[in-house]
């Protein structure tokens, strides 16, 4: 959260929990924080490029990373 909050706009992630013990963020926390804490993450420079998460996806994406 602090790497975005000071510029970081490329962010490594894992889906699931792959991978969350080398360190990684877990993709669906990242994005539900993303789109609940926009301004506050990111600020207000942001506004021009950003799009919020489509969260309705994240059930499909889970479902053919579990498989």
């Amino acid at each position: 959260m602090q790497a975005l909050t000071a510029g970081v706009r490329v962010v490594s992630s894992s889906w699931l929990g792959i991978a969350e013990r080398a360190g990684m963020v877990a993709t669906e926390q990242l994005l539900f924080l993303l789109a609940r804490h926009t301004g506050e993450l990111l600020g207000a420079a942001a506004a021009p490029w950003w799009t919020p998460p489509d969260l309705t996806r994240l059930p499909v994406i889970a479902q053919m990373v579990a498989a």
